[in-house]
């Protein structure tokens, strides 16, 4: 049997949909119409945002919507079972999801100003060879993006987890 935190890890992941935008066609990542109970009405993506950005969030970033249906599925996928199993698996699951073409990660750095503070904050926070090229650093860039999302993704499921089983034990 599924893990509480398993289900709602597997709610969140199927929560996105892809949509287009009927100025442009561009795709676009939003949460669906009928969500999922827990969700409805949290601030959970404001969290994210905040989680990227600090406590000034870009509201709302295409990029930070898609980031985390793709940062749930990558958990999902993994085979979590808990926060602990996710934790372990942050790093990993971060590093797989950043941009393996230097076109696609120049994109993301031009996507959003706040993305050059990210690279700033990455190359700091995680160090960064005197010699790393723009690619590289945006790299790690993207990388502290998804690791602060996945943070926040699980923070999240392990609230609603455990709010769920103390219902549970309670009934």
């Amino acid at each position: 049997m599924a893990t509480t935190f398993r289900i709602v890890l597997t709610e969140l992941a199927t929560a996105f949909v892809s949509a287009k935008r009927t100025s442009n066609g561009e795709k676009y990542y939003r949460i669906k119409d009928d969500p999922p109970t827990w969700l409805r009405g949290t601030n959970l993506m404001h969290e994210i945002h905040s989680a990227v950005d600090g406590s000034d969030p870009r509201l709302p970033d295409d990029w930070i919507y898609e980031a985390t249906a793709s940062a749930a599925d990558s958990l999902r996928d993994h085979g979590v079972e808990n926060s602990d199993d996710a934790r372990e698996a942050l790093h990993e699951v971060a590093d797989s999801l950043v941009d393996v073409y230097n076109s696609a990660r120049l994109a993301w750095l031009a996507s959003n100003l706040r993305n050059a503070e990210l690279v700033d904050e990455a190359c700091n926070e995680l160090g960064c060879d005197a010699d790393a090229d723009v690619c590289t650093r945006v790299g790690l860039g993207q990388y502290l993006a998804y690791t602060r999302i996945l943070e926040a993704v699980i923070a999240a499921v392990e609230t609603e987890a455990n709010e769920r089983d103390e219902q549970e034990g309670a009934a």
